[in-house]
């Protein structure tokens, strides 16, 4: 018989705690929220054997009203162990080729959904979200909804699956393509993080356009309690980049070193570092032999380190950095909230957007991810800072993006 209780929310994370990083980031904040408004949160998951430095426990830990169920993952546990031997890695690479050719959780949608069907058969729930990704728990999203149509089912979507197609072997883009449309047909609502995420969507799903919906990321307040009373260091320009620098953002990296190469500022020379709290293998990358000297100059290199650990970093910084990719175009690094919460000047480098326009009309220093346009930005750091200026109109995107605030949004969108 099912439990009677009208505010309880069954949620389908892939990426939960134990399990770290920007995936369990987002949901970890919003259950918490929840839970604040008098909600129960279901978490199915996947069972995780380690516990990430980088994670969100705190956030979801020790909260009776939020109640994980892991499953099974459908991925070897001791293929995602640290410290893995050589043979590991073959074996890994090899899975990652013959079984989970899209993603790595491409086999847990059969533990996901037995699950699911126990849940739903026991409670009553106002809502079910799944939020994606890794992307092929979609795939059996629609199948879900076939099984229990008087449900309410949200698919969130934290970026959109064609950032990874390039990264799918052996399967077609167009067959990525009918999969997700199954999955968002099915869907009573789609949530999205940007306005330019839900335009591209209505473009690419035309019959789905009404139920498409904007759930900003945002900051957490409650991450940086005391930032009041941290004294920042005024007497060197430290820019912070947390987070991985995988792929084309180190080559944005790069051209942002280039910038500081050709304006030859001596300021910048004196007084601007950046510090990259990353755990992928910065050091192991190959550096051009015309930025080597410079890169060792400007580009401190750091391990990462927890959330905790980071607000208290960033508190003492002058800046906060984002280091985008020119193709995703449709979503903005939650860490540029955090930066906005903290009150410290931004340096975002990636495509226009509203968002990104919003901040730079708030004082931030915002370009696109091209040469001129990054030596022109840092010409501006040096005549703007030199003299002092202060950052006076971010109290509006503070309120804005506090997830304080967020979450009445969040109450908004949730069926009556």
């Amino acid at each position: 018989m099912k439990a009677q209780k009208s505010d309880r929310l069954l949620l389908i994370a892939f990426s939960w705690c134990p399990r770290g990083g920007v995936g369990s980031r987002r949901w970890s904040k919003f259950a918490k929220y929840l839970t604040r408004e008098g909600w129960r949160v279901d978490v199915i998951t996947a069972s995780y054997p380690i516990r990430d430095k980088v994670n969100w426990c705190k956030d979801i830990s020790n909260n009776p009203s939020i109640v994980s169920y892991p499953t099974k993952s459908g991925y070897p546990s001791y293929l995602l162990r640290p410290g893995r031997n050589f043979l590991v890695k073959v074996a890994d690479r090899v899975l990652n080729y013959l079984t989970h050719n899209i993603d790595y959780a491409q086999r847990w949608s059969p533990h996901m959904q037995r699950q699911c069907s126990k849940l739903l058969r026991q409670h009553s729930y106002r809502a079910v979200v799944m939020t994606v990704g890794p992307f092929t728990p979609l795939i059996d999203f629609h199948k879900l909804k076939e099984q229990h149509p008087d449900n309410y089912f949200i698919l969130d979507y934290r970026d959109p699956w064609s950032y990874r197609h390039d990264q799918v072997s052996r399967t077609s883009k167009r067959s990525l393509m009918e999969m997700e449309a199954r999955a968002v047909a099915a869907a009573d609502a789609v949530w999205v993080t940007t306005q330019e995420h839900k335009e591209a969507y209505a473009l690419l799903f035309p019959g789905i356009a009404e139920k498409i919906y904007v759930l900003t990321n945002g900051f957490d307040p409650e991450d940086f309690p005391e930032i009041a009373t941290v004294k920042r260091n005024t007497n060197q320009w430290i820019a912070v980049h947390p987070g991985s620098l995988f792929g084309e953002r180190f080559d944005t990296l790069l051209m942002l070193v280039w910038g500081l190469i050709k304006i030859d500022s001596p300021i910048l020379k004196e007084k601007f570092r950046i510090h990259v709290y990353t755990s992928s293998q910065l050091l192991t990358r190959k550096i051009p032999r015309e930025l080597a000297e410079a890169f060792d100059h400007y580009v401190v290199s750091k391990e990462a380190i927890s959330p905790s650990e980071m607000m208290s970093v960033l508190a003492t910084a002058k800046f906060g950095l984002t280091l985008d990719i020119s193709e995703h175009h449709l979503t903005i690094p939650s860490k540029t909230f955090d930066y906005i919460g903290l009150g410290i000047k931004l340096i975002l480098l990636g495509p226009d957007g509203a968002i990104p326009n919003e901040i730079k009309e708030a004082g931030h220093y915002v370009a696109p991810i091209n040469d001129d346009s990054i030596s022109s930005l840092l010409q501006k750091i040096v005549a703007q800072e030199t003299g002092g200026e202060p950052l006076e109109k971010n109290a509006h995107l503070i309120k804005k993006y506090g997830l304080n605030n967020l979450q009445q949004e969040l109450l908004r969108l949730l069926p009556e």
